[in-house]
């Protein structure tokens, strides 16, 4: 069983993740969660559930998780202010502009 799964809908993205683990780790899969997303990966009826790491997919979403991490552990602390952690925010673009339909994922 996955530890996480994104479930896309045509009103939003639902990211599930496991209960009973540290939060570092739920961090992590939600993180990767949103990697799916951030790289264009496609979603079989609506929800993305992959059971495989040596799949390319899977191996992009957990690079994406993992530099958005370290990204965010190396940039400024959280802002008091509502909204992400502004490390979070700067680790995964948001001050900047992103491309419509862009996917910066691809590992080859």
């Amino acid at each position: 069983m996955p530890s996480g799964m994104w479930v896309a809908t045509a009103q939003a993205d639902y990211v599930l993740y496991e209960e009973q683990t540290s939060p570092m780790h739920q961090r992590h899969i939600i993180l990767h969660e949103i990697g799916h997303m951030v790289c264009g990966h496609p979603s079989a009826a609506g929800i993305a559930l992959r059971m495989r790491y040596s799949d390319r997919q899977e191996q992009e979403a957990e690079l994406m998780a993992s530099l958005i991490m370290e990204t965010a552990a190396r940039s400024s602390p959280p802002s008091s202010g509502g909204g992400p952690p502004s490390g979070l925010q700067a680790a995964m673009g948001l001050r900047g502009t992103h491309q419509a339909g862009a996917a910066p994922c691809g590992l080859g």
